[in-house]
């Protein structure tokens, strides 16, 4: 008997700030800023219980988000967390360059209408 089973693949994507701040003590004031990640427990617990993760942070969707269905469908899941439409919308090529891009959204609804086993959460 083979006992062997796949393991549930997802794409995890958001999760991740940037927080620039202004610190005001009498007439100085000066800045500071930090990055941080607020699904590291989560992303823990998945990849202990066997799930193949892999985690895009919000600010690498401009560069990295797949370009075709085709990319996505690799993924059983996908995972969409604390994350502004247009960070899918106006990416680094387009913004920068003027160059045309994939819809990003447009992608994310296909993946889900070509098969509706695919599942995607998002958090406000």
């Amino acid at each position: 008997m083979n006992n062997t089973k796949k393991s549930l693949k997802v794409l995890f994507i958001g999760e991740s700030w940037h927080i620039h701040m202004i610190h005001s003590k009498g007439y100085d004031s000066f800045t500071s800023s930090k990055y941080e990640e607020g699904a590291t427990w989560l992303l823990q617990c998945l990849k202990n219980s066997q799930v193949d993760v892999t985690y895009m942070p919000a600010h690498t969707v401009q560069i990295a988000f797949p370009e075709d269905v085709a990319q996505l469908e690799q993924y059983d899941a996908i995972v969409i967390s604390d994350i502004g439409s247009n960070t899918f919308l106006l990416q680094n090529d387009t913004f920068y360059q003027l160059r045309i891009k994939p819809n990003a959204l447009e992608l994310i609804k296909e993946y889900v209408n070509n098969d509706p086993t695919h599942v995607i959460w998002t958090q406000a």
